[in-house]
């Protein structure tokens, strides 16, 4: 069997069910492969053949960063696709074994996320938003009740846009996350704190959506580096930052699995790369033990 038929095929049986940003990711490192290795026989691909795409792919220069090259974990997650697409090939039948994958090393950068400033200087600076127009509520009101819908709950931006007002019970103080809306894909009840409530009350209309976004997708984000610009804070990425600080803010309050199911992570390992560790260091910092002697040496 050539790459390509088993790729067609590949596509068919098995991307075609998976999420559209799993297949998007899927998709890209097929390409890139192609674009570098230009396989035939799949027999071909063998454990050298991952190794030269590797070295070829980090050299290349990233098209985000003008620049810099691509980043370890941009590669790595090309990597982990051809890795799941030739273990399917095996399990086919298609090769006798698949290629071993080695993994490039990461730097282990401190994790960014947006602190209880920022999300202040956000949510003050809301009141400039234009978008979305044309509803019972003030566009402010609809920036800052997903802000404060993502601090607090650690929701992702397309569980937030998805959310219906059938799944919100307001008595309750709960909201369903719907399985064909997130990652998990498993329906989940989620307890909302009653600040979170007073925001989403204000939002109640006639739309089917708590939050509804009647304009193109990418002015989302443009919007937020617009929010971004006005409110004066300086931080990589948009929605996802939110979830970065639910994790690193609430470390230490909850026990690890518990924090990782309310984020919807099959692993632990997952949850604990939201994590800011500098963050809980700090705070463990002023509750180390200090002998007497040191006390009175200090005062």
């Amino acid at each position: 069997m050539t790459w390509q038929e088993f790729r067609e095929q590949y596509e068919r049986d098995v991307l075609s069910k998976r999420a559209p940003g799993t297949k998007r990711e899927a998709i890209n490192a097929f390409t890139h492969f192609e674009r570098l290795i230009k396989p035939k026989l799949l027999t071909s691909i063998k454990t050298s053949t991952i190794d030269r795409f590797s070295s070829l792919r980090i050299t290349e220069d990233s098209k985000r960063n003008k620049g810099h090259s691509i980043s370890p974990a941009t590669v790595n997650k090309e990597l982990r696709q051809l890795k799941a697409a030739l273990r399917k090939a095996r399990r086919w039948g298609y090769i006798a074994t698949a290629p071993d994958f080695d993994f490039l090393r990461e730097p282990e950068k401190l994790i960014e996320f947006i602190d209880t400033d920022q999300f202040t200087r956000l949510y003050e600076a809301c009141e400039s938003m234009k978008r979305p127009r044309d509803f019972r509520f003030t566009p402010a009101q609809w920036w800052r009740g997903v802000l404060c819908v993502g601090f607090l709950t650690g929701w992702r931006i397309g569980e937030i846009l998805s959310l219906a007002w059938e799944d919100v019970d307001f008595e309750a103080r709960t909201a369903i996350t719907r399985w064909s809306n997130n990652k998990g894909r498993r329906d989940g009840i989620v307890d909302l704190h009653p600040v979170v409530v007073d925001h989403l009350r204000c939002l109640v209309g006639f739309h089917q959506l708590v939050f509804p976004w009647p304009h193109h997708k990418r002015t989302l984000w443009s919007d937020f580096e617009q929010l971004k610009r006005v409110a004066g804070v300086n931080f990589s990425g948009a929605f996802h930052r939110l979830r970065y600080g639910f994790a690193t803010l609430n470390q230490g309050m909850y026990e690890l699995k518990v924090l990782q199911s309310m984020m919807r992570h099959k692993s632990s390992q997952t949850t604990q790369r939201y994590m800011n560790i500098e963050t809980q260091v700090k705070r463990t910092a002023q509750n180390l033990f200090v002998p007497d002697v040191l006390k009175s040496a200090s005062s």
